[in-house]
C-alpha cells in the first residue's frame, strides 16, 4: 500500500461519515428543543369540538358525573349515529345484528349508554335515559 492509497482511503472514509456527524452534532446541539417538541406533542389529544361542547353542557346541566364524562370522551362519531339508529329502532333486536353492531353494542352498554332488554324471547337493545339524554343534548350542538 502507498501512501497515496492510505490518503485516499482516509479521504473516503472521511467523506462518508462528514453528513452523519454533521447531523449528530445538530441534533445534540437541539436536544433540549427536540425533547420539548415531543413531550408537547405526545401530550397533545385530538378531540372533536362538537362532542366537548356536547359533555360540556351535560356536566354543565348535572346529567352526567364528571367521572362519567371520562368515559364518554372517547365516544366515536360513528358511535353516536348508532346510537340515533337505536333510537329510531332502525337497529334493535341483537340476534339480527351484524358483528360489527354487536361489537359497537357492547361499547356502549359498558359505558351506560344502551341496556339488552329481553322481551318475547328476543333481545333488544335501547338507549339507557344517559344514551337518550346524550342524543338530545348533542341534537342540540349547534343551538
Amino acid at each position: 500500500m502507498t501512501a497515496i492509497t492510505v490518503v485516499e482511503l482516509v479521504f473516503d472514509l472521511l467523506k462518508g461519515v462528514a453528513w452523519p456527524l454533521t447531523v449528530l452534532a445538530i441534533l445534540w446541539w437541539l436536544k433540549n428543543d427536540i425533547s420539548q417538541i415531543l413531550r408537547s406533542v405526545g401530550s397533545m389529544k385530538v378531540k372533536s369540538a362538537g362532542l366537548e361542547l356536547t359533555l360540556d353542557r351535560m356536566t354543565e346541566s348535572r346529567q352526567i358525573a364528571q367521572s362519567k364524562r371520562k368515559d364518554l370522551t372517547n365516544l366515536s362519531p360513528t358511535q353516536i349515529w348508532f346510537m340515533d339508529n337505536v333510537r329510531d329502532a332502525r337497529i334493535s333486536i341483537v340476534d339480527e345484528m351484524k358483528p360489527a353492531q354487536k361489537v359497537m353494542t357492547r361499547d356502549l352498554h359498558d359505558m351506560g349508554l344502551i341496556q339488552i332488554e329481553t322481551d318475547d324471547n328476543e333481545r333488544r337493545i335501547v338507549l339507557t335515559q344517559l344514551g337518550t339524554d346524550f342524543l338530545d343534548t348533542a341534537s342540540r350542538v349547534l343551538n
